[in-house]
């Protein structure tokens, strides 16, 4: 695979804050504003935990270089075409869920999702068909932090505080920034 695909997708993840800042600018004036629907997106996303903002901006990482590696892949292979950019609707519906939707659902697409992600990345790898790349492996790493993320936010814990490495990702990760 050219190093052209992959540099395409890193462009493309610069301007991912830049859309996200957009679509949380335009939410907070269309709550301002009294916009019924902007208000209670708003309200979801204030309510949601840090680990849940965290694995959703995860998800949106892997859904824009999905995104961004599927036009190059059409040339030599369609069906990784479609696969990519299915891949990266999913993952972006997925995180929207989880901002938005208070059920454990999201929690089940997600590890199953990402965790079909990763297997078949290093599945195309041994098989020949893509090689091991430092954008693919850096993917896969942040896939492998959003399962982990998932995974510690869906568990409950006894106790008000919560269990250490739930205090670890949600705190000492993040450094408070998100709660």
């Amino acid at each position: 695979m050219p190093g052209g695909d992959h540099a395409d997708s890193i462009v493309a993840l610069l301007y991912l804050p830049i859309v996200v800042m957009g679509l949380l600018l335009a939410l907070e004036a269309g709550a301002r504003a009294g916009v019924p629907a902007a208000m209670r997106l708003r309200s979801a996303f204030i309510d949601s935990s840090s680990s849940v903002r965290m694995a959703a901006f995860g998800m949106s990482i892997s859904a824009t270089i999905h995104l961004a590696l599927a036009p190059s892949h059409w040339a030599e292979d369609h069906v990784r075409a479609v696969l990519f950019a299915l891949d990266g609707i999913a993952l972006t519906a997925i995180a929207i869920s989880a901002l938005l939707i208070r059920r454990s659902a999201w929690h089940v697409a997600a590890v199953a999702l990402l965790s079909a992600d990763v297997v078949a990345y290093f599945g195309y790898v041994v098989a020949g068909v893509e090689q091991l790349d430092a954008v693919g492996i850096a993917t896969k790493l942040v896939e492998l932090v959003v399962i982990g993320l998932v995974l510690v936010g869906s568990t409950h814990h006894v106790g008000s505080r919560g269990g250490w490495l739930r205090e670890l990702v949600s705190h000492t990760a993040n450094g408070g920034l998100l709660r």
